[in-house]
């Protein structure tokens, strides 16, 4: 009687399976939240270098490929002296994954571009996107009108208003863009649209306060933007001096919370009270919470913005989408490193 080991022919057969299908989802999820998370990690290990007067660094990764290759191998053992052999079968099956990732250095253009004032057709049309407008302008504009963006100047309080003016009028849906064709191929032409009929009273008086600040000529329904204070010519335009990254970067990097020894011997840039912030609680400290909803490590301490901290996590994400939305995407010829990962 010969007996036939099952196990061995199951395994052989189970080996037979296409693997495509069944990687797809482990590889996809597995990766983009590998990819999320270095993202926010860099973006936040590079606000902590500018505080401690470092040059930030950003590498991209130019491609991702995985393979998997499947080997399998078969045996089969019989006694021929023994009347009552038993006929073993064996396999087996291995599956090695070898994935390969491919960085690059940004390019000398993509560095300039982080160090020139963004176009503004990046937040208007984030803001005609459903974005808080009140918050884009916050992060990404330096003044509006002559109107400036800066905690520590005096009128400071205009600009604030300005903000809260703009999220009341944006939330009664009678705020508006549309980007119309230019001179040129390629080049468009951004304008700011204000009903000025049958608005409720309250968003009319917001209207009617928004131009009396902005010095825009009442009764007009829209209004071209410029980004240059030389191509204002009368009061029917608005002229937005946006921020570079670099500039965006800076502000958040203020709002760190240093070791009190770094702050003392000097090596971080001076900044008000980080509780005085409105952008972003990044605490530092020697143990980070497990918990954390991004943590990094640098020159011996650590910094973290804290899971429950919603403004922050809120400010931040709109940072790295803005960031992502002002990237240059090119073909740079900078060096690339390729590194098989197993």
């Amino acid at each position: 009687m010969v007996r036939v080991w099952l196990p061995g022919l199951m395994l052989l057969a189970s080996g037979c399976a296409h693997l495509g299908g069944a990687t797809v989802e482990m590889d996809r999820i597995a990766y983009s939240n590998a990819l999320a998370s270095s993202w926010k990690k860099e973006a936040l290990l590079n606000i902590v270098r500018i505080r401690y007067l470092d040059p930030p660094v950003f590498l991209n990764i130019s491609s991702l490929v995985n393979g998997y290759t499947r080997r399998g191998e078969a045996g089969a053992s019989l006694n021929p002296y023994d009347v009552s052999a038993s006929l073993g079968l064996n396999g087996s099956v291995s599956l090695e994954e070898r994935p390969t990732i491919t960085y690059s250095a940004p390019s000398s253009a993509s560095f300039s571009a982080m160090l020139t004032p963004i176009e503004p057709i990046i937040p208007l049309t984030l803001i005609e996107s459903g974005w808080d407008a009140a918050l884009v302008l916050r992060l990404t504009v330096r003044s509006i009108n002559g109107v400036r963006n800066e905690r520590a100047t005096e009128g400071t309080g205009d600009y604030d208003r300005i903000l809260t003016l703009v999220r009341r009028i944006q939330k009664a849906d009678a705020l508006h863009m549309e980007l119309r064709p230019g001179e040129k191929k390629g080049e468009f032409s951004q304008v700011l649209f204000l009903p000025v009929r049958n608005p409720r009273p309250e968003v009319a008086a917001a209207i009617a306060e928004l131009r009396q600040l902005l010095h825009l000529e009442p009764g007009l329904q829209e209004y071209r933007v410029v980004r240059n204070s030389i191509d204002r010519a009368d009061h029917r335009t608005l002229v937005l001096q946006t921020r570079s990254v670099m500039h965006m970067l800076t502000e958040f990097a203020s709002c760190i919370e240093v070791p009190e020894e770094d702050r003392d011997r000097g090596v971080v840039f001076p900044a008000g009270a980080p509780e005085d912030c409105d952008l972003i609680r990044v605490h530092s400290g020697p143990m980070a919470p497990e918990r954390a909803f991004v943590r990094v490590r640098y020159d011996g301490h650590r910094f973290w913005i804290d899971r429950e901290d919603y403004q922050s996590k809120l400010h931040f994400a709109y940072l790295l989408m803005i960031l992502r939305a002002a990237a240059r995407d090119e073909e740079s010829g900078a060096p690339l490193l390729t590194i098989p990962t197993s």
